[in-house]
């Protein structure tokens, strides 16, 4: 229970006729001081009666009809509560963390739950992509005459996860074929047969036909299943370039869409194989973030959270990091003279030294050497064709650095707008980056797919062969 300051008027006003009797000898103002006290006591009692009825009664729900929204599609909130019968002025009020926003003013989003139609509805625009906490409504209670307040939570919270926009015609191929899917039951078969065969058995009828050994079979004359034992968990490191050279394309068709969607999938599929996961992601300045690979769910989700926050435009949302020592803050800090201090110590600890990369050094070749030896695991690596001669090197460095390594490319020619107007000079782009792809993918221990729209490198393809006949 708070005091507002219509009570303290109160407090104040009898002080004064206190005061004013003692110093007038009026014992007649000393009525006026009993009665204020006594209205302010009761005031007092009768609203602590009412906060409990009110929080023993209220009951609120709240509700979205979809949970999942894409980036700037809005949703609507609702939430209700039943009508309370109380002399206080009971108001419920939907509370929105940072990234989401309401399309009316901040009333809109409060219900009178003393009025009839205890309930409301609110728009939601959702401008930037991430996973938010809705925190249960909050109850005020205000008495009749303004004399005392009370706010206090009720209602469950609600987590809304807003998504970038999906290009809808993602292609993952190579030279022009599009490659098997990587999840759904086939990554669920996969994981419950396991890929390193054991022994053989007979066929038990009822069972998958397509885990009969054929050869076995014809050899036996008997029909025989092939057992096999499930691989070890295999560390994975996903590198994902967020430079600007990624955003090219229309607003969710950029490169880094289509980048980001294989991301998620191949995330989903080591997260079905428990592998350990790990990202890095780089900027035009060198590794924003940097996250170690592990397989327990808070990792997963983590990586998850860091490719749904990341994009490569200015004004994008990303996720916490710390601090550039280039700002004011962290120039503070790391000048204070006091390497005694533990506070100073731990907060130290928290400046990244972000200094500009040497001419030589690109970030893609910064994010492999922080990622160290990676033997026994795999490197997977998203970015664009737009400087092929950095890829390579790092391609190359990977490979020293892990078992395998997968390259997913963007072709710019597919992205750039216009770009197709021309369809015989974008043939020959197109054609340029395919060579590209194949010195990738004959590398030992590597291989590179096309990522991009399949209907414009289709496009591309189609006309060539009508020239051609």
């Amino acid at each position: 229970m708070r005091p507002t300051r219509r009570y303290w008027a109160v407090v104040g006003l009898t002080v004064l006729l206190a005061v004013s009797a003692w110093l007038f000898d009026q014992p007649t103002l000393l009525v006026g001081v009993a009665t204020l006290g006594g209205w302010l006591v009761a005031s007092a009692h009768a609203f602590l009666v009412t906060v409990t009825d009110v929080d023993d009664k209220l009951e609120l729900e709240l509700s979205t009809p979809n949970t999942r929204v894409p980036v700037d599609a809005g949703t609507e909130l609702g939430f209700a509560g039943q009508q309370i019968d109380a002399s206080a002025a009971v108001t419920a009020r939907l509370r929105l963390p940072a990234g989401l926003s309401t399309t009316g003013d901040g009333d809109v989003a409060a219900i009178r739950l003393t009025d009839d139609g205890p309930m409301t509805s609110v728009v939601v625009e959702t401008p930037v992509a991430g996973r938010f906490t809705v925190p249960s409504p909050e109850i005020t209670v205000v008495d009749g005459a303004g004399l005392f307040t009370e706010r206090f939570d009720r209602g469950p919270s609600l987590t809304l996860t807003v998504e970038p926009r999906q290009p809808d015609d993602l292609t993952v191929g190579a030279g022009g074929e599009r490659v098997a899917s990587l999840g759904g039951q086939q990554a669920d078969e996969r994981r419950s047969e396991g890929i390193e065969p054991a022994e053989l058995r007979e066929y038990t009828p009822g069972e998958n036909a397509g885990r009969i050994d054929w050869n076995a079979t014809a050899r036996l004359t008997e029909t025989y299943v092939r057992e096999f034992e499930a691989q070890s968990a295999i560390e994975t490191a996903f590198i994902v370039d967020a430079r600007s050279t990624t955003a090219t394309g229309p607003d969710g068709e950029t490169e880094f869409d289509y980048l980001r969607e294989v991301a998620l999938g191949l995330l989903s599929l080591f997260r079905s194989h428990e592998d350990p996961v790990g990202i890095t992601v780089i900027d035009d300045e060198g590794i924003a973030s940097l996250q170690r690979p592990s397989n327990d769910s808070a990792a997963y989700e983590g990586v998850r959270r860091r490719l749904l926050t990341t994009g490569p435009t200015e004004g994008e949302v990303r996720p916490p990091r710390r601090l550039d020592s280039r700002s004011s803050l962290a120039g503070r800090l790391v000048a204070v003279d006091a390497e005694d201090s533990v506070f100073i110590e731990t907060l130290t600890a928290c400046v990244d030294e972000r200094r500009p990369l040497p001419p030589d050094r690109s970030p893609l070749r910064s994010a492999v050497q922080a990622l160290g030896d990676n033997a026994g695991g795999r490197i997977v690596l998203f970015t664009d064709d737009t400087n092929r001669r950095e890829i390579r090197e790092v391609v190359e460095a990977a490979r020293d650095a892990s078992d395998s390594v997968l390259v997913f490319l963007a072709p710019t020619v597919l992205h750039e707008p216009g770009s197709l107007a021309d369809l015989e000079a974008a043939y020959e782009r197109y054609t340029e980056f395919e060579t590209f792809r194949r010195e990738l993918d004959r590398l030992g221990g590597v291989e590179a797919f096309e990522v991009g729209p399949g209907g414009r490198s289709e496009r591309l393809r189609k006309a060539k062969r009508t020239e051609a006949a």
